[in-house]
């Protein structure tokens, strides 16, 4: 797998069994009642998608993946939070 482009689907596995960074672009809206933005959805998707970006973000060792993504508007209703700076040039977004 070269890289991961979810479409209201980014999860962080536990346990991650991956073997190098992996490049990650999520797309996501806020209206998804099975796979809720914020988390506490069914036990699947309990985690929010920030908490999932942020911890792909921490396994790529990705610039300031300790920090919360901070997501900004670009335009209209489209807000986009990107790490970069990971191994392998691995971003998460």
């Amino acid at each position: 797998i070269a890289s991961v482009a979810p479409v209201s689907g980014l999860r962080y596995p536990q346990p991650n069994h991956a073997t190098r960074a992996i490049p990650i672009l999520a797309f996501h809206g806020e209206a998804d009642n099975i796979n809720p933005f914020g988390g506490q959805g069914a036990d699947y998707w309990y985690e929010s998608v920030p908490g999932a970006l942020q911890n792909w973000a921490k396994f790529n060792h990705c610039n300031r993946a300790s920090a919360t993504p901070k997501f900004l508007q670009e335009g209209g209703a489209i807000s986009v939070a990107s790490y970069s700076g990971c191994k392998d040039n691995a971003t998460v977004q």
